[in-house]
């Protein structure tokens, strides 16, 4: 069965999952599917762990989202929510570029860009919108340095706001599709609740994912320990 050179780590150990299950009579081209299929479940749970490994100082460092949770547990939904799109921004800046996810290490081989080849087909376009969002982020955090530098040189004494901070505002506030279209006229509003709603249906999208559900109750655990920080 492994007939293309030494298999990787990971290639053995999904060969091993599907014994294991009971596959033995699965034709060659039937596992080489199955492997394919369980390699990219196993890589949706690295994009996983990768997202919510920016949770935690996510909710550290957002006073919007401590100050919801004061208000009690009918607030802790949109607290999560708030706090996942959050950490979409910052694993978007950091660990994503045109060629996918570069996954937090776990402590096991595994590819160290996760592209849409190691995604299982039905999920590709989750990573494709993850991908473009990652590039408008970082078109737009590019943006606020270079204008930044421009006012600095210019003198400018009150510089202009980042429209990342202003982004990242919003989200915390749980401010984006709802605005998308009375702010279309308005320019940088506009563009701002323009990224703020694809970041925010990105975020409803995981939510949605049995992936990501499972891990949502330990998520929400975060949540009220940070209510006693």
């Amino acid at each position: 069965m492994y007939s293309e050179g030494e298999p990787t780590e990971d290639t053995k150990r999904a060969y091993g999952y599907i014994a294991s299950a009971g596959y033995h009579n699965l034709s060659e081209e039937n596992a080489r599917v199955a492997v394919a299929e369980h390699q990219g479940m196993e890589n949706l749970s690295l994009i996983r762990e990768t997202l919510y490994s920016a949770f935690a100082d996510v909710l550290v460092e957002t006073p919007a989202i401590r100050q919801m949770l004061s208000q009690g547990p009918e607030w802790s939904a949109k607290a999560f929510f708030a706090a996942t799109c959050l950490a979409i921004v910052e694993v978007a800046l950091t660990r994503i570029d045109r060629h996918g996810v570069r996954a937090v290490d776990l402590g096991r081989t595994s590819p160290k860009v996760i592209g849409l080849n190691e995604t299982p087909t039905h999920l590709r376009p989750f990573l494709s919108r993850l991908v473009e969002v990652s590039q408008a982020l970082r078109a737009l955090a590019d943006a606020d340095d270079a204008r930044a530098v421009q006012e600095a040189t210019e003198g400018i004494e009150r510089l202009t706001p980042p429209k990342l901070d202003r982004l990242k505002e919003r989200l915390a506030k749980g401010i984006g599709a709802e605005e998308t279209l009375s702010s279309a006229r308005s320019g940088v509003d506009g563009e701002l609740a323009g990224l703020a709603n694809a970041i925010n249906t990105l975020a409803l999208g995981m939510s949605a994912l049995p992936a990501f559900r499972e891990r949502q109750t330990q998520a929400f655990q975060v949540l009220a320990s940070v209510t006693s920080l």
